[in-house]
């Protein structure tokens, strides 16, 4: 398959689309093939020369999720980089949220988004100083909490602004271990 044809992006993107309406409409589970290949009006080969089946369809969409996320990131760790990269990833998770609401919805919802919170793992890695708590577990903390309150975030229909938020995930996870070692 040529991925740089013009149809067969509109195409992937249409059935992209189509998934994740239906996952909002009936959640993952009860979402088929079928019902991807009628929402997005595509032949049933056409679908299967794109994905070998939702499954696959979903790890694209998530891996691109992914993708896209750590590009709003920034890792140079300057003018502090965990609020900068906080607030980067509520801004992409809000321009996302119909997704990220879709796959919550879903009973596998945590094992859809583990590639998310392994990301924010590795992140925890890279600005968590040494302690006297090992770092892997401070790394897990920081990205097991996050996601938990941004779910709720989510879950809640958004009621606290981006930058309300990040002050309250300052407050509760950021400010806590950066004192653990104080």
């Amino acid at each position: 398959m040529n991925t740089e044809d013009l149809r067969v992006k509109r195409t992937d993107q249409r059935l992209r689309e189509a998934f994740i309406q239906l996952i909002t409409d009936q959640g993952y589970d009860k979402v088929t093939v079928r019902d991807i290949i009628n929402q997005a009006g595509v032949g049933n080969k056409t679908f299967y020369r794109h994905y070998e089946g939702k499954e696959a369809l979903l790890n694209a969409i998530l891996q691109d999720l992914i993708h896209d996320l750590r590009k709003t990131l920034d890792y140079s760790f300057k003018d502090n980089p965990p609020l900068q990269n906080l607030t980067n990833s509520l801004k992409f998770t809000q321009a996302n949220s119909t997704l990220f609401i879709a796959l919550a919805q879903s009973p596998a919802a945590d094992e859809l988004l583990k590639p998310m919170l392994q990301a924010a793992i590795e992140e925890g890695h890279l600005f968590v100083r040494e302690m006297d708590v090992p770092k892997d577990l401070v790394a897990y903390h920081f990205a097991s909490s996050i996601d938990a309150l941004i779910k709720w975030w989510l879950k809640n229909d958004m009621p606290y602004s981006i930058e309300e938020m990040v002050d309250y995930i300052n407050k509760l996870i950021l400010n806590p271990i950066s004192t653990l070692n104080d």
